[in-house]
């Protein structure tokens, strides 16, 4: 048996000697597929950081953008604000000193930067910063715009298929504490019963209409004027969602959009100029548009517009139930009433003149004064409840609120406020007034009366009137939550956004 099995075993050992390379070859292709595959995810993953690093660096120039237009804006031409300048490692000063040695004295004026080139300004709302001296190509593109109350700072940088933007909303800090409710701009005494909180008396009153709001006011009727055609349309009447279609960027007539029938949204971008008057009424909702007006506007019903923009260079009517958030700005002037909501700290904004003081001709001296008192630049009744920032500036820069209206943020009246109503938050005038009395407070000039008076009351020395505030006032916390216009204060940067 045994030597049988001698015998058959050579062969079979032999035949089983070619039975290794099978086994040889599978894991020479496993390591192969290990190593590739290694390859493979450490170049995709070094790719994919080279992506992101350039990403990344594209955002860092479109932030270098927003922070040299900014710092570009804040300066003044006083010498207060040194501007970085490009940084050129090749410089001789490299390492001891990163300012310029240029006499920030010589600037020009506020419109030109310490090298003589053009500033940022709403006149001329872009410029391309260069960011590097070593790399004239690396530049970001800065566009300025204005909102309502904002202003609007965006900065775009591209490099190949990658863009980065950062956008920069601009206003102004309260600069007052939390406590302050009252700030009057004469030396005047308080008669204010019903004021909870800080009051005090300035000196120091600020300038009623800054160069950046009268630039603002120009573009928009500068768009309104770009966009008269010289002839005047048919009203546009909407009152089907289909008909909406019908409202052009530019309305050569009035607009009319009556939601009494079906209920109208209408959400879009971008601005609409609409050269006559706008009227919207019943249940109507309006959001993320800027609307431009030569006429009136007026909002009643059920209307609801959120984040929205209007300008009109007449007047605006908020009344009958409708709801408002966003910035409103006026010429003439602001009436809430009829139960209006005005929301989520919005801006109201009056900027012109009354039509109680254009319309003068053939009028007395004291019928122009009464006129003056029955027309505010904002008035607020009729169970209005408003959460804003109230701005009355030009003539007459007043500000009245009736009994039964509620009011929480901020109140600025380049002349006077009468108040009523019930206000939390913070309000600054000229002077406060019981808006009831139609009395001049202060001593008749001997020249315009003919009356005797004594030496201490003449025209340069009136006597003391008081600041007389008759609703109820108390401080808000979060007072600070508001922020005024950019062209207001210290400009600030409020918001920031990256995408």
């Amino acid at each position: 048996m045994i030597s049988w099995l001698r015998r058959i075993s050579p062969p079979v050992i032999m035949s089983q000697r070619g039975s290794a390379l099978p086994v040889v070859l599978i894991f020479a292709v496993a390591g192969l597929i290990t190593v590739v595959s290694f390859l493979y995810f450490n170049l995709s993953s070094s790719r994919y950081s080279f992506i992101t690093y350039r990403a990344f660096q594209a955002n860092l120039n479109a932030l270098s953008g927003i922070y040299i237009a900014f710092n570009e804006l804040s300066d003044n031409g006083d010498g207060e604000n040194t501007m970085l300048p490009e940084i050129d490692a090749r410089d001789l000063s490299f390492g001891k000193s990163l300012f310029t040695d240029v006499d920030s004295s010589s600037v020009a004026s506020a419109s030109t930067d310490i090298y003589g080139n053009d500033k940022l300004t709403f006149d001329n709302g872009s410029k391309r910063y260069r960011l590097y001296s070593l790399d004239s190509l690396d530049s970001a593109d800065v566009t300025l715009v204005g909102d309502g109350g904002s202003g609007i700072l965006r900065s775009v940088y591209t490099n190949g298929v990658h863009t980065a933007t950062v956008e920069a909303t601009l206003g102004s800090r309260i600069p007052f504490r939390p406590d302050t409710v009252a700030v009057c701009y004469n030396a005047g005494e308080w008669d204010a019963a019903g004021v909870t909180g800080t009051t005090f008396s300035s000196g120091n009153q600020p300038d009623s209409v800054s160069l950046w709001l009268r630039s603002m006011i120009s573009k928009y009727q500068e768009q309104i004027v770009s966009s008269d055609t010289g002839s005047i349309d048919p009203p546009v009447t909407i009152q089907s969602n289909r008909d909406l279609s019908k409202v052009k960027r530019i309305v050569s007539g009035d607009l009319i959009i009556d939601g009494s029938f079906t209920k109208l949204i209408w959400r879009d971008t971008g601005t609409f100029v609409v050269l006559g008057r706008m009227d919207i009424s019943g249940e109507v909702e309006i959001e993320g548009i800027k609307i431009v007006v030569g006429g009136e506007i007026t909002l009643n019903g059920e209307s609801t517009l959120k984040n929205v923009s209007l300008f009109s260079q007449s007047k605006i009517f908020f009344a009958d139930d409708s709801k408002f958030s966003g910035n409103a700005m006026a010429l003439n002037s602001v009436a809430i009433y009829g139960n209006a909501e005005i929301s989520n700290k919005s801006t109201i904004l009056v900027c012109g003149e009354s039509a109680s003081t254009q319309e003068v001709s053939g009028k007395t001296e004291q019928d122009v004064k009464v006129d003056v008192k029955k027309i505010y630049s904002i008035e607020i009744g009729d169970k209005a409840v408003v959460d804003a920032v109230l701005i009355a500036v030009g003539n007459p820069g007043d500000i009245k609120t009736h009994k039964d209206v509620e009011i929480c943020g901020v109140m600025i009246a380049q002349k006077e406020i009468g108040h009523l109503g019930k206000f939390r938050g913070l309000m600054t005038a000229g002077r406060f007034v019981d808006p009831d009395v139609m009395i001049e407070q202060s001593a008749p000039s001997p020249v315009t009366s003919g009356t005797k008076t004594d030496s201490k009351e003449t025209a340069k020395n009136p006597v003391p009137f008081k600041n007389t505030i008759k609703g109820d006032v108390e401080s808000l916390y979060n007072i600070n939550d508001y922020k005024l216009p950019f062209f207001i204060g210290k400009l600030t940067i409020t918001k920031w956004r990256e995408f």
